[in-house]
């Protein structure tokens, strides 16, 4: 028997993309929440960029049209948007967005306040690190994404948030990445880019910036790619771009390793399911979606050995490298092309199960509306 209730939710991001984590997250809530009673509206702090995609909310994505984060305007909005709404719960996410909507939320009188944490907290900038402590004190339920993101917490936020914190796992949109695994899309993707039928074509995908660790993989790369039948491609955005642009051209690679620049998610999947190898460097991470959508996709994947994609990855259904270390790293791509056909489609089979079977967004949003109805009966 369903269990009905009668409560409100007001789900807050920052992120000016509908492509973000929460916001997927955000669109599988709302279409499972009417089922036991919520009422469920999200809410950006900026304009969305394609309006088609601003659909499908439970409700429409609500924008509130910030310019900037610090707008006294823009947030007096924010705190008429939470008075109209009145919310019983709260769901708060990026760092700045958080510290106001949590002092916000308690200055209308919301009962609840739910907050998700998405990365390590040692490589918090300085003001994210500050503005944790006030956000983790008016908190009632503290989620993150990985058990790696909150063993990452420092002694005093561990304290603070001691008996409310829960660990709920990302969730990918695995129909939709799978509905590409078809022969016409592998053909036509590597036809674009040039992949000639004797190539190994090697994909990564993620923002540009020093986290991922983009420029140490281009370095190896180019190394690899001199020597062998191979191409990279990198899917992303970021202000490494230029940076990043120019080591290729100076290892006179543009031939071999390319930047796609940023691109919609139809397009990543479908260069994911073109793939044959994906790889992740990444220094740290939270959880790392792109490492899982490709897992989802039935890729090997050669990820950074690191605790958050161990964990998300598992032990059996990866090859790991050193991200610090360029001969790891090369001496992983090296075994991963030189292993036998069976024993590389052995990690992608144990990659896509391991996905399939725990990373799903219908699993995650359940998990969410649990905490919700769990918090409401309190």
């Amino acid at each position: 028997m369903v269990e009905i209730s009668p409560l409100k939710i007001l789900y807050i991001v920052s992120i000016n993309t509908t492509a973000s984590v929460p916001l997927e997250a955000a669109k599988k809530i709302a279409s499972l929440s009417s089922q036991y009673g919520i009422s469920f509206y999200a809410a950006c702090y900026y304009k969305q960029p394609n309006p088609a995609l601003k659909i499908n909310y439970g409700k429409e994505l609500i924008e509130l049209d910030f310019s900037t984060s610090y707008s006294l305007k823009n947030i007096r909005r924010f705190y008429k948007l939470i008075k109209k709404m009145k919310p019983d719960i709260i769901h708060l996410h990026h760092g700045v967005s958080a510290f106001q909507g949590a002092m916000l939320a308690r200055l209308a009188g919301v009962k609840y306040i739910f907050k998700t944490e998405h990365n390590d907290h040692k490589f918090y900038k300085w003001y994210q690190k500050i503005v944790t402590v006030p956000i983790f004190l008016m908190a009632d339920k503290i989620i993150c994404n990985s058990k790696s993101t909150a063993n990452s917490f420092y002694s005093w936020e561990k304290w603070i948030a001691k008996n409310k914190t829960t660990v709920i796992y990302n969730g990918i949109n695995v129909i939709h990445i799978i509905k590409f695994n078809t022969e016409e899309n592998y053909i036509s993707v590597r036809k674009k880019y040039n992949i000639k039928d004797d190539e190994l074509l090697l994909v990564s995908t993620g923002r540009l910036i020093k986290q991922k660790n983009y420029e140490r993989l281009i370095r190896v790369a180019a190394t690899v790619c001199k020597n062998q039948k191979i191409q990279l491609l990198i899917a992303g955005g970021g202000h490494q771009e230029a940076l990043l642009t120019a080591i290729i051209k100076e290892e006179g690679m543009s031939d071999k390793i390319k930047l796609l620049g940023m691109v919609q998610r139809d397009k990543v999947y479908r260069i994911l399911n073109a793939a044959d190898i994906f790889v992740m460097p990444s220094l740290w991470e939270g959880f790392c979606n792109a490492l899982v959508e490709a897992m989802a996709a039935g890729k090997p994947v050669l990820i950074s050995d690191i605790n958050t994609l161990r964990e998300v990855a598992g032990d059996d259904a990866a090859i790991f490298f050193n991200p610090y270390s360029s001969e790891s790293i090369e001496r992983a791509i090296i075994t991963a092309i030189n292993l036998p056909k069976e024993k590389l489609q052995a990690f992608a089979s144990a990659a896509k199960e391991r996905a399939c079977n725990n990373f799903t967004l219908e699993k995650t949003a359940a998990r969410y509306i649990h905490q919700y109805l769990e918090q409401g009966k309190k």
